[in-house]
């Protein structure tokens, strides 16, 4: 019996209402280019006709059948009017209002044909062992995300943009009003930003043992509380060490307790009534994909279209794996922090990257410079922010906050704040659980502000303790 091999998905009918409307009307070219691309056109020849409007049109030339059939022939040395006619020939203007449904048609069509590329793929490598594992699922999901993810133009007008704009400002300022921003449980920090905002590459550093990545946590617990999924690759814990730090932070027993230690019924029961408390908040956490950038980033796509993901969280930088030929490790996460600056403005989502300092033996407090292996990183960040508890070194904290004890307290930094200035607070902290708390009450310190500037009025709950 002969073998019967379906053709790929195409459409030459609809290829040839696309570009015929498009010779014949050529403004409609507006109203469905978001759709197309030249592998919607699976005729080569169509789709070289389309590649020559495309051009034309950015370009700004007049299309029709004598400057297309010019610009086609200087292109690529061959003469192709009759053909080119043919496709304008007995054009209608209903066929004119079919043309979006036609291109959408297209554009289905190349996404099916993509699929089987995505199969031939997988197919392919499962069979062959030429390439790596972790590579073939790194990039047959990213292949599929990419196709998934809502790829139409993001250029705005102005007037989009002020619309925005003005539904944030009113938005904000609304009684029991709703911030832009995710919460992340700090009130001084939410009320001076809004929030985390999407788009944002959040960096949270700190030397070991000061407590960034609980800080991380306790922000991905607000954010879930809020019903924002968040997804957390940590390249230092497990899903189980993770969760008994979520547990340990809800309960207030210490995690290494919860892991480690027999327990009291009393204790037993608490857990069991945290576990119903947190079981349902919306975390993800991929142990599978932390082996390098590339495995992060696909995985990331995916979560963001399957969970809608709002906040990702990365522990840590250093410890990411970048593969390429790039010269020195400081190269490597530059490249890094870029990308991960990129994937959060593109899938409009927050991305908070721990980062480890440079030891100074000069000074324990922490700053820009001693961002470690790369300077880069502050530039590619949209806000840095430091922890500092001063106890673990034996110091006390900088001004003005040198009068207040060290003792179950932390200093938050932010020390780059891209539109919301730089300030720092106070808030609390428990070394059993090594949990960060919203401490309620801070002294404010505007860096940004100018001496002589209005000081704000606070509520009694921000009174200075």
């Amino acid at each position: 019996m002969k073998e019967i091999i379906n053709a790929p998905p195409s459409s030459t009918d609809s290829e040839k209402i696309v570009l015929g409307t498009l010779i014949e009307f050529p403004n409609v070219y507006d109203e469905i280019s978001e759709l197309l691309t030249d592998n919607c056109f699976y005729d080569d020849f169509n789709r070289r006709v389309f590649t020559a409007i495309k051009s034309m049109k950015d370009s700004s030339a007049a299309i029709n059948i004598i400057t297309l059939t010019d610009f086609i022939k200087k292109r690529d040395g061959k003469s192709e009017a009759y053909e080119i006619t043919k496709l304008s020939t007995g054009m209608t203007f209903g066929q004119k209002a079919d043309a979006w449904y036609h291109a959408a048609v297209l554009k289905e069509k190349a996404i099916r044909r993509k699929f089987i590329e995505v199969g031939y793929y997988l197919s392919k490598n499962g069979y062959s062992e030429e390439e790596d594992i972790e590579d073939v699922i790194s990039k047959s999901g990213t292949m599929l995300s990419d196709l998934l993810i809502d790829n139409v133009s993001n250029v705005k007008t102005m007037l989009d943009g002020l619309i925005e704009m003005r539904r944030i400002v009113f938005a904000n300022s609304a009684p029991n009003a709703v911030k832009s921003g995710l919460p992340t449980g700090f009130r001084y920090f939410d009320k001076r930003t809004g929030g985390l905002q999407p788009g944002d590459l959040v960096i949270v550093a700190a030397e070991s043992g000061m407590g960034k990545t609980s800080l991380a946590l306790a922000i991905a617990k607000s954010v879930a509380s809020a019903d924002n999924a968040v997804a957390i690759y940590s390249l230092e814990m497990t899903t189980i060490q993770l969760c008994s730090r979520f547990t340990s932070m809800e309960s207030g027993i210490p995690a290494k307790n919860i892991m480690y230690a027999p327990l009291s019924d009393y204790a037993l029961q608490t857990i069991e009534h945290t576990i119903a408390k947190i079981e349902t908040l919306p975390i993800y956490i991929d142990e599978s994909s932390v082996s390098s950038l590339e495995s992060i980033l696909s995985s990331i796509r995916h979560l963001v279209l399957k969970y809608k993901t709002k906040l990702v969280i990365i522990d840590y930088l250093q410890l990411v794996n970048v593969k390429g030929n790039r010269d020195n490790r400081e190269q490597q996460i530059a490249f890094l922090a870029r990308k991960l600056k990129n994937i959060a403005k593109e899938l409009n989502i927050t991305v908070i990257a721990l980062s480890q300092l440079n030891r100074d033996k000069g000074s324990f407090y922490p700053t820009l410079p001693r961002l470690r292996d790369s300077g880069q990183i502050e530039e590619a960040a949209d806000v840095v922010m430091f922890v500092y508890r001063p106890k673990v070194k034996g110091k006390n904290f900088p001004d003005p906050f040198k009068h207040k004890s060290t003792t179950g307290t932390a200093l938050i930094d932010v020390a780059k704040g891209r539109n919301i200035g730089l300030f720092k607070f106070l808030t609390f902290f428990d070394d059993a659980t090594t949990c960060f708390k919203d401490a309620h009450i801070n002294e404010i310190a505007d860096i940004d502000t100018p001496i002589n500037a209005t000081k704000p009025t606070f509520d009694d709950e921000d009174i200075p303790f």
